[in-house]
């Protein structure tokens, strides 16, 4: 337990209390100077993220190819129940909220969960992330296709 805090405290809490005291004592105009310089090399980084996560499932699929289908079927089917628990839940609030809010319930902040609470998940964790990297990113694309399907459609109409 007192790792599991003292991960905690560095890899959330602490962030949270810099960005805090950062906000509060530096200017808006130079945070948002320092921000968009920051930000075109932040989503570099976030998108080549995933690749790293996808080695273990690879060495599962190499050892064990049945056991890696099976976990691939797991992270779709975690990643479809997270998305229909989403869309369901913020349906009422308009479809592109919906949306939104499906695509960000499947794509869960694996690297952080990893970091504070990796050597308590087990040795299927990593792989288990590995496969979910596919169907988390095939999310957008999917709604997007659904989109404009349903934009035709009601063209049509």
């Amino acid at each position: 337990m007192q790792s599991y805090t003292l991960r905690l405290v560095i890899f959330i809490i602490g962030p949270m209390a810099i960005s805090y005291f950062v906000h509060q004592n530096v200017a808006h105009e130079k945070l948002s100077r320092v921000h968009t310089k920051l930000a075109q090399f932040t989503i570099l980084l976030v998108f080549s993220f995933p690749f790293g996560l996808t080695g273990q499932f690879r060495w599962l699929w190499d050892e064990q190819r049945d056991f890696a289908i099976a976990m691939l079927i797991l992270a779709f089917a975690i990643c479809i129940l997270f998305f229909i628990i989403g869309l369901a839940l913020y349906w009422r609030k308009g479809k592109d909220e919906a949306f939104v809010a499906a695509i960000t319930s499947g794509n869960r902040n694996v690297l952080l969960t990893y970091s504070v609470a990796g050597a308590f998940l087990g040795p299927l964790y990593l792989p288990l992330i590995g496969a979910l990297q596919l169907p988390i990113y095939m999310q957008p694309m999917i709604v997007k296709a659904m989109l404009k399907r349903d934009s035709k459609r009601a063209a049509k109409a």
